[in-house]
């Protein structure tokens, strides 16, 4: 039976191709995270290392082919063990990883891309990738815990059946391939074929873990969230003053604290949803147009004095310090009153008496 090494490569590049292609959207959701982009790389070395092999049905070329092929493959796995140094260790210094692994398979990388000599070509490109391929076996191994066990599982029995495939290689190679050498083109697809598993299924299990980091921290950030809330909830509960949440578009209400309710005389849901016009909390509407135009116009507001409305349209003074947040392209209002109503009697009774010493004093 007859191998068509090129006619099975097609499908096997088309194949890595439209998966390379969909982990470019991925890159791109993730390009801060460099683990991804080391990944992209490996990805996209694999596929131009089997297209290249397409150039050995030009007899000038078939040397040069070769050579790229098999570097790019060599270069592409290096790729995915920097790739999964890098999500594992974020702080993993790149540049000193890439320099100890050039040392470490300069001789053999040679051997395996420029030798003359077939099964010394081919048995070095074995070991250099089954090397490749322990060495992420062991990180992934040593990594596992409870949480990512089984993504992490995946990813390991992905590299190890690569690690078992090219450890075959190399014993067909020593031991087969001298005696019968029409069996070449059968090792090199089977070669092209274990590289797309590697990708295709070291991918799948990268976005496994990628989409696992994304509900984690997800699920963080959420939490996160809610404990800044009842931090903020809490505040607005137990300040003696009167602190109030609303739109600054409508003045619709989102939250008010009990010292507001107690202080107008409202229950929770009277209040909520409503917009301070509907409740009539302001003395009339041409000053809360003027409210919220000098809060635009200042962004914030100190001690901003004017007459409210209570629920038994008895009305009282209040100092205000308003500030803006804006929360999904809506503004809201954070007013924090007190109720000075009495210090203003006081003053004004003050501010008589003072008028009649001065009045008896010039008499």
């Amino acid at each position: 039976m007859n191998f068509d090494v090129y006619s099975a490569t097609i499908g096997i590049t088309i194949a890595i191709v439209f998966q390379f292609i969909a982990l470019i959207f991925h890159v791109k959701m993730h390009k801060k995270e460099q683990f991804i982009m080391w990944w992209f790389l490996g990805m996209g070395l694999s596929v131009v290392g089997l297209l290249a092999i397409y150039l050995r049905t030009f007899p000038s070329l078939n040397r040069g082919a070769l050579i790229v092929s098999n570097a790019l493959t060599i270069f592409g796995q290096g790729a995915f063990f920097i790739a999964i140094e890098s999500y594992l260790n974020k702080n993993i210094k790149v540049n000193r990883l890439k320099t100890i692994l050039a040392t470490g398979i300069i001789v053999l990388i040679y051997f395996s891309v420029f030798s003359e000599i077939t099964v010394l070509r081919m048995l070095t490109t074995s070991i250099v990738l089954l090397v490749f391929s322990v060495l992420i076996v062991r990180r992934l191994y040593l990594s596992r815990s409870d949480d990512n066990k089984d993504n992490m599982n995946f990813m390991i029995a992905t590299f190890l059946l690569n690690a078992i495939y090219w450890i075959t290689r190399a014993a067909i190679v020593i031991f087969i391939l001298p005696t019968h050498p029409e069996i070449y083109d059968i090792i090199l697809i089977f070669s092209y074929i274990m590289v797309l598993l590697v990708c295709t299924l070291g991918t799948l299990g990268l976005i496994f873990l990628i989409n696992k980091n994304l509900v984690e921290r997800e699920e963080k950030e959420r939490l996160k969230a809610e404990k800044e809330r009842l931090k903020f909830l809490t505040i607005i509960e137990t300040s003696p003053d009167l602190i109030l949440v609303s739109k600054l578009s409508d003045g619709e209400i989102v939250l008010a604290n009990k010292v507001f309710l107690d202080t107008l005389g409202y229950e929770t849901d009277e209040v909520v949803g409503k917009t301070t016009l509907e409740l009539n909390i302001w003395e009339n509407s041409e000053t809360r147009a003027k409210f919220a135009n000098d809060l635009k116009i200042n962004k914030k507001l100190r001690h901003y004095e004017n007459r409210f409305v209570r629920k038994d349209k008895s009305k009282f003074i209040g100092s205000m310090s308003v500030s803006t947040i804006t929360i999904e392209d809506e503004v809201f209002i954070i007013s924090i009153a007190r109720d000075v109503t009495e210090l203003k009697e006081i003053e004004e009774i003050l501010q008589e008496s003072k008028n009649k010493f001065e009045t008896i004093a010039m008499s």
